[in-house]
């Protein structure tokens, strides 16, 4: 698959690995090879392939591989290349919000940060996000108007990506923490979750 004008700032580990999602079934990184796995849906929306993705270094292109299916129609291969574009943020729209988020984000650019990955579908985003977010957590002390006062101070020099400047600053966050998510074993997945003891 050419990646066209998204090839001078494209990285196949930076577009996945920097959102919890990824974390999620059916997902599957495999930091060793640096590629993807996970089902696509096929045109009729019933069935699934397995399908892997690759970024050879240094290439304009990404290597797709279909399993468990000997012929793909024309139509097929149409709807996982979407499916493909929407989870990789490779769009025009989606260049050209990158181009205009790294306009105003130098650092955001050095780090060739951007690419926020999600699902191959809307449906499939709302509930992984729904099961990702929907944790239990103490609110303590502190004044919503001041917090408001300071975000907007904070974020407001990014509009309209604050809530991209805000998402890099967290994954430093973790990764401090925790080490390059890319690089984690899954079985290690748990200590980026948000596990609260109450």
């Amino acid at each position: 698959m050419p990646l066209g004008e998204h090839a001078s700032n494209f990285n196949l580990e930076k577009a996945i690995c920097n959102h919890g999602l990824f974390m999620m079934a059916p997902n599957c990184w495999n930091p060793s090879t640096k590629s993807f796995q996970r089902p696509l849906r096929l045109t009729n929306a019933t069935d699934s392939v397995n399908v892997s993705i690759s970024h050879p270094t240094g290439q304009d292109f990404l290597v797709i591989h279909v399993y468990d299916v000997e012929i793909l129609s024309s139509e097929d291969r149409q709807t996982i290349m979407n499916q493909i574009v929407r989870m990789l943020r490779i769009s025009n729209k989606d260049e050209s919000d990158l181009r205009e988020f790294h306009a105003i984000h130098a650092e955001a650019k050095h780090q060739g940060f951007g690419r926020l990955f999600r699902s191959p579908s809307l449906f499939e985003d709302i509930i992984k996000s729904i099961l990702l977010c929907n944790t239990t957590y103490i609110q303590e002390s502190c004044d919503a108007k001041t917090v408001h006062k300071d975000v907007k101070e904070i974020y407001d020099k990014y509009a309209p990506f604050q809530c991209l400047a805000f998402w890099m600053e967290l994954l430093e966050s973790y990764e401090k923490k925790c080490g390059k998510l890319s690089e984690l074993d899954n079985s290690q997945y748990h200590i980026v979750t948000g596990n609260i003891k109450l």
